[in-house]
């Protein structure tokens, strides 16, 4: 149960906030039922680190929908709304330490820094030395609707014996000069002439295969650390991104301290749409661009960006656009783009504010909404059939796929604003006829 409290924002899971929520132990292959039910007054999109679930059912105190076996949808994000209820199931593949929390920032970060030797230093009398450790991985930054999770077994990934990567990438995080909390990232495949740069205040589109061996090498050029974390994606708790808390038995993954350079092995199983993110427990690095969407693509299939089209939205920092803005790859007016008639595009949606959750997005026309067919969400194949109304809510953290053609010229505009409120990103298409 999810429950938020009066006075500075604490929010809780069955009464209690990160570090003292329960701990939850489990196996490899063991099959978990959760129910949860949100008694608070906010929405709480909740994202599962490594693994996807699946969605059973979903209602409120009047309606209740129970999903069919084989009809239950997958994800790796999902988002409970005030005073209602979904149930999932999941089976965990790979052992370590993982995560389960809500997306928005004010919800998985204390309410006021705290530095943890301090923490420690009030708490001894109520912990033991040995642990003290532990007490320094609990109170890295992070605070509120977060549940740990320890999976014990054998591990389904092998990045260490017969590890011989065929693709390697050069990540580079460093903030922009003259700016206050605005970063830039630079990545470059081995062998290619020229790096990927961030667009305004987000990462490149990161293109990686499904079973390729992948080698991701990040260094930190900032003057403070961070850590990324591959939202979706399953790989190994050491590179999952989460500092002092993943790995498996005392081996803990490291922050990216400055001048350091950590490098991250996965092996992507399934293709589909994600995205990296700062799991810095600090919103003005999220703000601040160090994000980016990230795509898995089928063996023997090639990234075309002429066809396949992120549309990242996100919120600006007080620097250089202003504070608050809502943001489409980047930028709060991004520059139209030109696109054919005639041919199938896909559009891939990513949400990764802070805590804008329930942010519509439309495809509008000069009828009015547009109509597209909806592929994937969370990197998982839908079974709609036909076209839909092209007016999709995102939640922090999801990821939606679709697919969209033009048959006549003129003006397409994708729209993006909060729920409920004016303000707007708009992304101008002109399609015209070749």
């Amino acid at each position: 149960m999810f429950e938020r409290w009066n006075g500075p924002t604490r929010t809780a899971i069955n009464g209690k906030s990160w570090p003292y929520t329960e701990r939850l132990n489990v196996k490899v292959g063991e099959k978990i039922h959760w129910k949860l039910v949100n008694a608070s007054d906010l929405s709480h999109p909740m994202h599962l680190h490594g693994f996807h679930f699946s969605l059973d059912a979903e209602g409120d105190g009047e309606n209740y929908r129970v999903f069919d076996d084989g009809a239950k949808p997958e994800e790796f994000t999902h988002s409970v709304e005030v005073m209602q209820t979904y149930e999932m199931t999941w089976s965990p593949s790979e052992p370590g330490r993982w995560l389960y929390h809500c997306h928005r920032i004010p919800h998985m970060q204390l309410p006021v820094p705290l530095d943890p030797a301090d923490v420690i230093a009030a708490e001894s009398s109520a912990h033991d030395h040995e642990h003290m450790h532990d007490m320094t991985s609990d109170y890295s930054g992070m605070g509120g609707m977060i549940m740990g999770i320890t999976v014990t077994g054998k591990s389904a990934i092998d990045t260490v014996d017969n590890w011989n990567p065929t693709h390697k990438i050069e990540m580079s995080i460093s903030a922009q000069k003259g700016e206050v909390h605005a970063y830039k990232i630079s990545m470059r495949d081995a062998g290619a002439a020229k790096p990927a740069l961030s667009t305004g205040l987000t990462g490149p589109v990161l293109v990686v295969t499904q079973g390729e061996q992948t080698e991701i090498a990040i260094s930190n050029t900032m003057n403070e650390p961070t850590a990324i974390h591959w939202h979706g994606l399953e790989i190994e708790s050491f590179y999952d991104g989460v500092p002092w808390w993943g790995g498996i038995d005392d081996k803990r993954a490291p922050a990216m301290e400055p001048g350091k350079t950590f490098t991250v092995r996965m092996i992507p199983p399934r293709a589909g749409t994600f995205m990296y993110h700062t799991h810095w427990h600090d919103a003005a690095q999220l703000t601040g661009g160090i994000h980016g969407a990230m795509i898995v693509l089928p063996p023997g299939q090639k990234y075309d960006p002429d066809t396949d089209r992120t549309f990242l939205f996100s919120i600006s920092p007080p620097e250089p656009y202003g504070a608050g803005l809502l943001l489409l790859n980047g930028s709060p007016q991004p520059a139209a783009l030109r696109l054919r008639t005639g041919h199938t595009y896909r559009f891939r949606l990513i949400n990764i504010t802070p805590a804008t959750d329930n942010l519509e997005v439309s495809l509008r026309d000069g009828n009015g909404l547009a109509a597209w067919r909806e592929l994937s969400k969370d990197a998982f194949d839908v079974k709609k059939q036909g076209l839909q109304k092209a007016d999709q809510r995102v939640a922090i953290g999801e990821t939606f796929d679709f697919e969209y053609r033009a048959e006549k010229a003129g003006e397409v505009t994708l729209q993006a604003s909060p729920a409920g409120a004016a303000r707007r990103v708009i992304q101008t298409l002109i399609f015209e006829e070749q």
